[in-house]
């Protein structure tokens, strides 16, 4: 089921098929605050990523040798000139098996 749930606060909700809008029945939630839950009916962050008695995974994947798949963590100066913070990343050359995990503060993209 798509679309907005007049009787919970306007959300925009995406339920599993044959489910229905109620307090309990997760899949994607869209508050009218930008927030987005999946798993959960109440995201109480910009992602809340929520799933009850099993393990909860995010995954970043890519293909071909040298590319990463990373996770920038960024803030903006407060003069709104240019931006720091951290990035972590995963970088793998698929030709030979080699990984690494490497936490990087002094690179950031927007």
């Amino acid at each position: 089921m798509l679309g907005i749930d007049n009787s919970d606060g306007d959300k925009f909700r995406i339920t599993p098929l044959g489910g229905a809008f109620n307090a309990t029945s997760s899949g994607i939630t869209i508050l009218p605050s930008g927030f987005v839950g999946i798993g959960t009916t109440n995201p109480g962050a910009e992602l809340h990523i929520f799933n009850s008695g099993s393990n909860a995974a995010l995954n970043i994947e890519n293909t071909g040798d040298s590319n990463f798949s990373a996770i920038n963590f960024v803030r903006e100066r407060s003069s709104g000139t240019g931006v720091t913070g951290t990035v972590m990343w995963v970088k793998s050359d698929t030709s030979t098996n080699d990984h690494a995990f490497v936490i990087d503060a002094n690179t950031a993209t927007s």
